[in-house]
């Protein structure tokens, strides 16, 4: 191996130890990109645009370029509040949602008046994707604390999905944990590649995930199908990208209990005691 190649290697290697999960896994952020400009449509340069986290108050500061261009990435998927200002127009406030890989192009467009002066835009505003080709869905926190779930288990909210099925398969073994299996559009559940912000958790012998994530500690997922991004790493069908609570400045918690009444169970009739007629 002569120099050049062996210095390759070392770059290459590096890298891999670096960056893992994004090389591997699913890319567990969101983006924006897009233009300001005024009335006209002329592109409004070194405008500043406030991006400020609803949950965490954690903000970030982005200039545009001279034609107008704005571009942040590595954004959590959150509720935003966008403020749009610059000399000599109005500024401008809007809310903002983002979901788990969400490439989104927002585009502002500000009107002329005194910089004291605020416009806040009731409502929320949304962007277009124009960046990739996939074809993908998301669970938000919402459904999966308010729809009925049986054991518990999160990713059977995937076939809420067209096209996406959800199999449970029992561990009887030494491992308490199931196997959760997702099949997209039809191809085998181990083409299915299922990360946890970003790092994989798929089970390479038995096909699925092994992981059972509480439910109160997924904040959403994305499901993505027919997905050639280089993002969701090494598949060819879908993959699920599984975002974790971060918290907020809010105090907040949650408690549960299960039960089962035996008046409200079917009696096993395999295991019934022949002298006892009625079971207690």
């Amino acid at each position: 191996m002569n120099l050049v190649l062996r210095c390759w290697f070392v770059v290459g290697a590096i890298a891999w130890a670096v960056w893992p999960d994004e090389g591997l896994g699913q890319i567990p952020f969101a983006a924006i990109r897009g233009t300001v400009s005024d009335p006209s449509g002329a592109v409004i340069g070194d405008a500043t645009l406030i991006i400020r986290d609803k949950e965490t108050g954690a903000q970030r500061i982005v200039k545009t370029q001279r034609d107008g261009l704005y571009h942040e990435e590595r954004l959590d998927p959150d509720d935003y509040e966008m403020e749009v200002s610059s000399p000599g127009f109005l500024t401008a406030t809007y809310g903002l949602s983002l979901r788990a890989g969400d490439q989104l192009t927002v585009n502002f467009r500000l009107q002329i008046g005194q910089l004291p002066e605020t416009v806040k835009v009731n409502g929320q505003i949304s962007g277009i994707n124009t960046s990739d080709f996939t074809l993908s869905g998301g669970v938000s926190r919402f459904e999966i604390e308010n729809l009925p779930l049986n054991g518990r288990n999160f990713l059977e909210l995937a076939r809420l999905e067209p096209g996406v099925s959800v199999t449970s398969v029992a561990n009887p073994g030494a491992f308490g944990n199931n196997y959760q299996r997702v099949s997209v559009a039809g191809a085998q559940y181990l083409e299915t590649s299922v990360a946890v912000d970003g790092s994989t958790v798929d089970d390479r012998i038995n096909g699925g995930t092994a992981l059972n994530v509480s439910q109160e500690s997924v904040q959403e997922f994305q499901i993505s199908r027919f997905n050639f991004d280089l993002a969701t790493g090494a598949t060819g069908s879908g993959a699920v990208n599984i975002i974790t609570r971060r918290g907020g400045n809010a105090l907040h918690g949650t408690s549960f209990f299960y039960y089962r009444d035996h008046n409200l169970a079917a009696y096993p009739g395999l295991q019934r005691d022949q002298v006892t007629v009625r079971a207690s």
